[in-house]
């Protein structure tokens, strides 16, 4: 079996250069799309969710009618509750006083929102 040309063994090393340079930039737009999402689902919190779960997630005052907002940053609620179940309360609403945002959320938005709910997790 002949061995390869030295100009293609040379070339080699700069062809993988340039498709790891490819990956990289193509990992890196998706990464800025998902900043883009990040920003986005955290104005739509600070519009809807913040007023009752406070601006970190970590829950609100108590009304005379309803209890406590839940603090979305624990640990402990995290471990519990599932994706669907967190869209679901979007979707639905909970007992207590959390309204149902199925009909002012888009299903991207109720999306980029379970997925930045996951983000408020803060260490036990």
């Amino acid at each position: 079996m002949p061995l390869l040309p030295r100009r293609r063994v040379r070339l080699l090393p700069v062809a993988i250069c340039l498709c790891a340079c490819a990956l990289a930039s193509n990992g890196c737009a998706r990464g800025r799309e998902s900043d883009a999402d990040h920003v986005q689902a955290r104005a739509v919190f600070a519009g809807v969710c913040a007023r009752c779960h406070g601006p970190e997630g970590k829950g609100g005052i108590p009304t005379e009618t309803q209890k406590p907002p839940r603090d979305l940053t624990l640990a402990a609620f995290q471990d519990s509750i599932t994706d669907a179940e967190i869209r679901d309360a979007l979707m639905k609403g909970r007992a207590g006083g959390m309204p149902e945002f199925n009909k002012t959320l888009s299903e991207e938005q109720m999306v980029q929102l379970v997925r930045f709910v996951r983000t408020l997790r803060r260490s036990p």
